[in-house]
């Protein structure tokens, strides 16, 4: 035994020298890998970033955003559709008020205060600022914003957007089988801004390497996180000197592959001695056993769908299971052919329905501005009504094909998100009614399919413009109520109710605003309920059917 232990010890000596070599050349990929997966996170960012400030060049070209028109409003809404990590697009004269915005101000509209108002640069070109909160309680912003000069070089002030970090970064990607990986935006600072990853701050300030070296891209770092694990992290520039990421994965997982391959490295040695000590076990092991084994691993792995293992090459053994392995190497193949057609076709389809959705959207944008443009030639108020009518109701269709583009695979949509935008776009719409007429939400949290969100918008749509144009007329201020609820049948409500002149139950003739109503409750398969008195406000009222998927039965927090 003692030579035999002897005759093996060259062996175990170049099993521990492959498996300190394979340790070595794993956590080179792994590094490398962790480098690559913050470079694209980091790419995909980049590209929401340049998009903004290429809207922004788009938008300094245009007279009604640079003068400010009455139109800028509407032309930064319109803007903001095709950007959906923005939080508001502004337009800011040279003293420092926003004359205009896509998206109504809660807080003062006077920035002149503001820090980050002064570092921005005053000539014609984009700059950065941030990560900064407007107000109180505010989500963190990237602020991207462009100069503007005037034709004698006077400043003009800026157009100024907000880049919605919290939202940018649930945004980036995880490769597949990378649950565990952490993505985290942070400051020059190193402090977490986006929100999303439990602990990112605490785990960066602990790395004393990431304050020396912050602008060095792909820099990989292990240190110990407020749990007391070790990770490791790798960073890259977002905006150099504002906003970078960081991609951290803990090291129990991140190198969990190559531990596996060490202690196969280690263990091989002693199998080989455990074999040579049993010679006639081995014969039976080889001729019989071995073989069975063997196709049995192979089944297994083919039956969890692993069709890529290599089946194991049976020279030796009774011919039958070589016949055997033959087979089940020919069934694997027929299998991974079929699977990989059948996801070449699911990946056509999702493509196709992106590429459908956005060009619908498209459309909506090119309509629009078509009715725009014709609504302009019009002078007679009479004949300009309907053509604006028309554009208020497309618009609200372009917000649904929006929250569709923004949902990407999600099949439904939020509600309560749903009526919130709805109504944000009505008050753009009708800024002097909306001074003194309150208009305000309350709905679930539930998720109905994207399918039912238009006619739910055009209803809500219809309803509310109709209490805005005609309950108050007189220019007397009210209330306008929306409000949706949805019981655990899925059987839905949607209520809108002002407190404007009302209109006689009675009278028998209807509009074109009644019409609709009565024809999207019908595209619901609902229930339509008016109900009014002459100064006493209006009621609207639909009950109609939401039959949610198994994601959609409940309600989400």
């Amino acid at each position: 035994m003692f030579v035999l232990a002897a005759t093996l010890l060259p062996v175990f000596l170049i099993s521990f020298g492959q498996a300190y070599a394979r340790l070595s050349l794993d956590r080179e990929v792994v590094r490398q890998t962790l480098i690559d997966n913050v470079s694209l996170s980091a790419e995909q960012g980049r590209h929401v970033v340049d998009s903004a400030a290429l809207s922004l060049i788009s938008l300094s070209t245009r007279d009604e955003v640079r003068k400010a028109g009455p139109t800028c409003a509407a032309t930064l809404a319109i803007a903001q559709l095709a950007m959906p990590y923005a939080s508001n697009l502004v337009r800011i004269n040279a003293d420092g008020m926003a004359i205009c915005s896509a998206r109504a101000i809660l807080t003062s509209p006077e920035f002149s205060k503001t820090p980050w108002l002064a570092r921005l640069s005053d000539i014609e070109e984009i700059s950065f600022v941030g990560p900064a909160q407007i107000g109180a309680g505010d989500r963190p912003i990237l602020i991207v914003a462009l100069g503007l000069k005037s034709s004698d070089g006077k400043a003009m002030g800026h157009i100024v957007v907000g880049i919605d970090l919290m939202r940018l970064e649930r945004g980036f990607q995880k490769p597949k089988g990378q649950i565990a990986a952490r993505i985290a935006l942070v400051d020059q600072n190193g402090r977490s801004v986006g929100g999303g990853v439990a602990a990112s701050k605490e785990t960066i300030a602990a790395g004393t390497q990431f304050e020396t070296e912050f602008n060095t891209t792909g820099i990989v770092t292990e240190v110990r996180d407020h749990n007391g694990l070790i990770v490791t992290y790798a960073r890259a520039a977002l905006v150099p000197g504002h906003l970078y990421v960081v991609y951290i994965m803990p090291d129990a997982i991140l190198y969990a592959s190559t531990f596996r391959h060490i202690a196969t490295d280690i263990a091989l040695p002693m199998i080989t001695l455990i074999l040579a000590g049993t010679g006639l076990w081995v014969a039976i092991q080889v001729w019989a056993i071995a073989p069975i084994e063997a196709l049995r691993s192979l089944a297994k792995h083919y039956s969890f769908g692993r069709f890529d293992a290599l089946p194991p090459k049976l020279n030796w053994g009774p011919s039958e299971m070589i016949e055997l392995c033959d087979d089940l190497s020919e069934m694997a193949q027929r299998a991974v052919h079929r699977d990989d057609r059948l996801k070449r076709i699911a990946s056509q389809k999702d493509e196709l329905l992106k590429e459908m959705h956005h060009r619908v959207k498209n459309n909506l944008q090119i309509i629009l501005s078509l009715i725009s443009l014709q609504a302009r030639q019009v002078n007679e108020p009479a004949q300009k009504a309907p053509l604006e009518r028309v554009h208020d109701r497309i618009m609200a269709v372009a917000l649904v094909e929006r929250l569709i583009v923004e949902t990407d695979e999600d099949p439904t949509i939020d509600v309560h998100m749903l009526l919130e935008e709805l109504c944000t776009l009505i008050r753009q719409m009708y800024p002097s009614d909306a001074r003194r007429v309150k208009l305000s939400v309350d709905s679930d949290h539930y998720l109905i399919p994207s399918n039912k969100a238009t006619p739910i918008a055009l209803f809500a749509f219809e309803a509310v413009t109709n209490a805005y144009i005609h309950g108050f007329a007189s220019q007397s201020p009210g209330k306008v109520k929306v409000k949706f609820a949805a019981d655990e049948t899925g059987l839905a409500q949607l209520e809108i109710a002002d407190t404007g002149t009302g209109w006689d139950e009675f009278d028998t003739e209807t509009g074109t605003g009644h019409r609709l109503l009565i024809a999207f409750a019908r595209q619901l398969g609902g229930k339509l309920c008016l109900s009014a008195n002459l100064n006493f406000g209006t009621h609207v009222q639909m009950t109609f059917e939401v039959k949610p998927e198994a994601e959609s039965a409940h309600k989400r927090h």
